[in-house]
């Protein structure tokens, strides 16, 4: 009966032992999650979450309205701060793009329309128009978009059919040999999705209808 006794003992104290872990991970991850928040640190398997809205869509297709004259302004109206590194914008509507020069014509022929796709790779300077840089040069300072600031896109910021350069890509009917240019057709809607490339997770998403240039 002794015996017994003492295996319930010895039974009880690896119970105890082992809540008492279980509590202090618990305690530990509260902790965590509470740091988190207080600082408004992001979760490396968690995309940011921010509200941004397209406050401006100017659009027009070429040859009547140049590709420096489509136009979208996007403003961030809350949450978290998005880096701009690691943020990948696509927008989707109707218009065209132009191939380069050895092939010639719009994509697709002029003076037909297409399924447009652009895609920011990201948001910084880095395979970009000067002309990018300066409009955004106050948001790029610090490589961070937050709260009150508006980012300019525009149908020129690609560095033209170089894509290798380019951190700007243009889709036509899924048609990639393009001038990575881009023009939409004013009057339509035009569809704007923010995605996170750490976690490849939508971080917000808008929609503009083009007025014309």
């Amino acid at each position: 009966m002794s015996e017994f006794s003492g295996s319930e003992r010895a039974a009880s104290s690896v119970l105890g032992v082992a809540m008492l872990i279980g509590l202090t991970v618990i305690m530990v991850s509260i902790v965590a999650l509470s740091v988190s928040s207080v600082y408004g640190l992001v979760s490396p398997g968690i995309a940011p979450q921010a509200k941004i809205v397209a406050i401006e869509a100017k659009g027009g297709l070429p040859p009547s309205v140049a590709f420096e004259d489509n136009t979208i302004k996007l403003k961030h109206k809350g949450g978290d701060s998005l880096d701009m590194g690691r943020t990948k914008i696509i927008i989707y509507g109707k218009g065209r793009s132009y191939r380069p020069v050895f092939r010639g014509g719009y994509v697709p022929s002029y003076p037909n329309i297409g399924n447009l796709q652009v895609l920011y790779l990201n948001l910084t300077k880095h395979g970009k128009t000067a002309d990018y840089d300066a409009t955004n040069k106050n948001l790029l300072k610090d490589g961070s978009w937050s709260t009150g600031e508006i980012l300019s896109l525009s149908g020129e910021d690609s560095l033209n059919s170089d894509d290798i350069r380019s951190s700007v890509l243009v889709f036509v009917d899924g048609d990639g040999e393009t001038s990575n240019n881009y023009g939409f057709k004013a009057g339509e809607n035009v569809y704007i999705t923010l995605v996170d490339t750490l976690t490849n997770q939508i971080i917000s998403s808008t929609s503009a209808v083009t007025a014309q240039e």
